[in-house]
């Protein structure tokens, strides 16, 4: 059964940045950018579930699989960046000598957030790399060999319990550092 919901956007709401954020790796597993439409995979009670995400004018449509919808939403506000005070941080900030031109330039730029604070750790260690490039290689080898299949062909991060169950040569396998695994 498939839910719909709309999350309507702060006055501003650069979406372009965010879709940029998620289409960073362009051989991801766990989303997909096309056009004005993101696809992301994401746990619900322990099941992969799609969370589609259209930007419409002022508005994100989002529909999803989930059997848990408020918890959908809660992932898609997070993954929006839509719930975090912005407007109150521009607003007292914009007259400060040295922030005002920084946030001129940036008014509407929302920091987009994993669909759970799991993922963000996760991502976290991998992002430890000198190279950019090869920390989002070990976040896709990683959700590729251990994330849950949606119907779709995306799969969800792995959750906490299931990357713990990983032991050391799986992880090395996937080209994490001794110290990572």
């Amino acid at each position: 059964m498939t839910r719909t919901f709309t999350l309507p956007l702060p006055q501003g709401y650069r979406r372009k940045q965010i879709l940029d954020f998620y289409a960073r790796d362009p051989r991801s597993v766990g989303e997909r950018v096309e056009h004005d439409l993101l696809d992301k995979c994401i746990l619900v009670g322990g099941l992969p579930a799609l969370l589609e995400i259209r930007f419409e004018d002022n508005a994100a449509i989002c529909q999803t699989d989930a059997t848990d919808a408020a918890a959908a939403r809660r992932a898609a506000v997070r993954m929006l960046g839509i719930d975090s005070a912005a407007d109150e941080f521009e607003n007292l900030f914009i007259g400060d000598p040295l922030l005002g031109a920084l946030i001129e330039r940036q008014r509407g730029l929302r920091i987009p957030l994993t669909p759970e604070p799991w993922e963000a750790l996760a991502w976290a260690i991998m992002g430890q790399q000198i190279n950019l490039k090869f920390a989002v290689m070990l976040r896709s080898n990683l959700i590729e060999a251990s994330g849950n299949l949606h119907p779709c062909g995306l799969r969800a991060h792995p959750s906490a319990a299931t990357v713990a169950s990983l032991d050391v040569p799986s992880l090395r396998a996937l080209k994490f550092s001794g110290s990572k695994a």
